[in-house]
């Protein structure tokens, strides 16, 4: 965190899951549109 405040990043990435997260959403987007919106539907059920 520090390094990345020094960096001044906007956003830090921080957890394995959240590094995987971030790599489907930007390379696979509809998938990981499908996939969440699975998720949430679940969740709502």
């Amino acid at each position: 965190i520090y390094r990345g405040a020094l960096k001044r990043k906007d956003l830090l990435v921080l957890t394995p899951v959240g590094k995987i997260t971030w790599w489907m959403s930007r390379l696979v987007l509809p998938l990981y549109e499908r996939i969440m919106a699975k998720q949430l539907k679940s969740e709502l059920d």
